[in-house]
């Protein structure tokens, strides 16, 4: 199920790469790669607008960020909140394979890691190196956000590819 899911993430990433590539692009695409910009910039007025005129909250850049992911990197809580409402993936990975919620823990952003909380995020998405949003959050010393984490069904001893779990 994992490597079908990664098959398709960068099924997704080549598309959108080659349509960047080649000048492709429509006004819905252009309003989504706005939307993404708005996001990243911190534009609500912007981001309502283009939403309202139908941007796609899902479209990716050519990094595979979604508006969200792109709020995210960023820590803009009222966009992230926005998209969130608007129905954005919070499990949706980029490039690197950050979602909202893997990045917000690894990050100390607890504020948008409820928000991702509140969403029922998938806890078996993982990071590059195969973890959960608890690892870094741990590693790093995000206290507050270890014990949000702790409230919810994430598996406290799960093991990464670099042979980590939480409590190391």
């Amino acid at each position: 199920m994992r490597k079908m899911r990664v098959a398709a993430e960068i099924g997704l990433l080549v598309v959108v790469f080659g349509m960047a590539m080649s000048g492709v692009a429509s006004p819905s695409a252009d309003r989504d790669q706005t939307l993404i910009g708005a996001a990243e910039r911190n534009d609500l007025a912007l981001a309502r607008r283009l939403l309202r005129d139908g941007a796609g909250v899902q479209a990716r850049n050519a990094q595979g960020r979604t508006a969200l992911m792109a709020a995210t990197y960023e820590h803009h809580v009222e966009m992230a909140r926005l998209l969130i409402e608007s129905g954005a993936d919070v499990n949706a990975q980029d490039a690197m394979q950050n979602s909202p919620l893997l990045l917000a823990g690894a990050s100390g952003y607890l504020d948008i890691l409820r928000m991702t909380l509140a969403a029922d995020p998938d806890f078996t998405v993982y990071n590059r190196y195969g973890g959960t949003a608890l690892i870094p959050a741990c590693e790093r010393g995000h206290l507050d956000v270890v014990k949000e984490l702790l409230k919810t069904s994430i598996d406290v001893n799960h093991v990464n590819r670099l042979g980590w779990t939480a409590l190391l």
